[in-house]
């Protein structure tokens, strides 16, 4: 909704071909937003070089999807889970971090509490390459490209 709640801002479906539900919402300064919860749908959405693209198994693992300001993309989507049941019952962000935390038995059968903090969702742009005739150490341009100097050997 928008800010007064007179206006629909945007409306979406997240999930695969199974139940999915949807637990907990965070949103930051930019207006992505963050959402955790539960999936049993082995086809639930995830972006490439994710942390986990692929169903860990059980009947839910939990999940990490950050969507952006329009609710059109997905900016990033995780699995979170193991061979047991795994779900994601709440959220936190930063500027480059997602906290999430929810339950597991996926490592002994008895339920236990996780917190995972997810870093660096969308990574930053790589930066513009250097102006001709110099290289970036460091991420500083140099001069590299100099043709030697006369009287110095090299």
């Amino acid at each position: 909704l928008n800010p007064t709640g007179s206006a629909l801002v945007y409306s979406t479906y997240l999930g695969g071909s199974n139940d999915d539900c949807a637990q907990a919402i965070a949103v930051d300064a930019a207006g992505n937003a963050y959402v955790t919860g539960r999936t049993s749908s082995s086809d639930f959405p995830t972006t490439p070089g994710a942390f986990q693209t692929s169903y860990g198994g059980g009947y839910w693992d939990a999940f990490v999807t950050q969507l952006n300001p329009a609710g059109s993309a997905l900016l990033y989507s995780t699995y979170l889970g193991g061979s047991g049941d795994d779900r994601g019952y709440g959220i936190a962000v930063d500027t480059l971090n997602a906290y999430v935390t929810g339950t597991t038995n996926s490592i002994g059968g008895y339920y236990d509490a996780f917190v995972a903090n997810i870093a660096d969702l969308v990574p930053p742009p790589p930066p513009p390459p250097p102006p001709p005739g110099q290289c970036l150490i460091d991420l500083v341009p140099v001069l590299c490209d100099l043709p030697p100097l006369p009287g110095i050997p090299f």
